[in-house]
């Protein structure tokens, strides 16, 4: 399965880094910056970035505990969605 999501990923134009930090936080479930640059050898810098441009794209959520803030890729199935909607938009510029 992750070698399919890993394609998708690929093909919807995400960097790298957002590929490293969905598919993390997808086997680890919620987990903190710090744990994912830990897993996926980025900065913490460069794990914000990702976490940012996959939160615009609805495919990473925040969910607050305590005082931490935890990251969590959003199921596979908004991957798609968000693929149709690609496919949609690039579509429509034809």
């Amino acid at each position: 399965m992750t070698k399919d999501v890993n394609s998708v990923l690929s093909s919807l134009v995400l960097i790298e880094s957002e590929i490293k930090t969905y598919l993390a936080a997808l086997r680890n479930g919620a987990s903190t910056v710090l744990e994912l640059a830990r897993i996926t050898n980025l900065s913490r810098q460069g794990v914000y970035t990702a976490i940012e441009q996959l939160a615009q794209r609805g495919l990473m959520s925040t969910i607050q505990r305590g005082k931490k803030q935890y990251y969590m890729a959003e199921e596979p199935e908004k991957l798609i969605a968000y693929a149709e909607r690609r496919k949609m938009e690039m579509q429509e510029q034809i």
